[in-house]
Formats: structure tokens, sequence, C-alpha cells
């Protein structure tokens, strides 16, 4: 009888945690894809020190994010983002604003990938 409860309790952390982590991915990516897309309309508008601060909060929301993601996300796919948020403040320091568009396109465009892969949908499972 113990053993019953036991995977009973087993299978309904597994259901919970499969519900729970693709809404938390979800969740998160959209955060950060949404702070990508105010970055991207403050340098466009040539706001470049607001753009600045942006990038510096998506590094430090990155950077939570990252700790998390890790526990269940393969790092390969980690480190892609990583080094094109990490190359942010770079490109503004030396006034490469063009460079800085193409790195929160290439991250915007990693996250959006990294979200369809995690998904548990019947085509990332086969």
């Amino acid at each position: 009888m113990k053993r019953t409860w036991a995977a009973i309790i087993m299978v309904a952390v597994l259901l919970a945690l499969c519900t729970i982590v693709p809404i938390f991915t979800r969740q998160n990516i959209a955060s950060l894809t949404d702070k990508i897309s105010e970055a991207k309309i403050q340098i466009s508008q040539g706001n470049v020190e607001e753009a600045n601060r942006l990038s510096q909060e998506l590094a430090y929301m990155w950077d939570e994010h990252y700790q998390i993601f890790c526990t269940y996300i393969s790092h390969e796919k980690l480190e892609a983002i990583d080094q094109s948020i990490a190359t942010l403040q770079t490109n503004l320091e030396f006034e490469e604003y063009a460079e800085f568009t193409a790195e929160l396109d290439r991250a915007c465009s990693q996250l959006k990938h990294l979200q369809d892969t995690e998904m548990p949908v019947l085509e990332n499972i086969l």
C-alpha cells in the first residue's frame, strides 16, 4: 500500500513539473524578449543612454533566469544566448549601434528558438 501511495505522489509531482516548467520558460522568455524590443526601440530612436540601461537590465534578468534554465536546458543552447547578451555593453561602448541591434536580434531569435524547442509537443519529443 505504501508503494502505491509513493507512486501516486511521484506521478503527481512529475505532472506538476511538466505543467509548471513550460509555463515558467514561456513567461521568462517573454519578459526577456520584451526587454530586447524596448532596447531596440530606444537605440533606433537614438536614445543610447536608455538603450544602455535596458541592456544592463536585460543582462541582469538573463543572469537570474540562466541560473534556473541551466537546471533543465542544455548549456550549449544557453551559452549562445549568453554570448549575445554579453557583447551588448561592448557594442554600445564603442558606438557600434548596428552591431548592437544585430546582437539584440540574434538573442531574440535564439530565445524564441529555445522556447520552441523546449515546449513539450509531439514534434520535440520525436
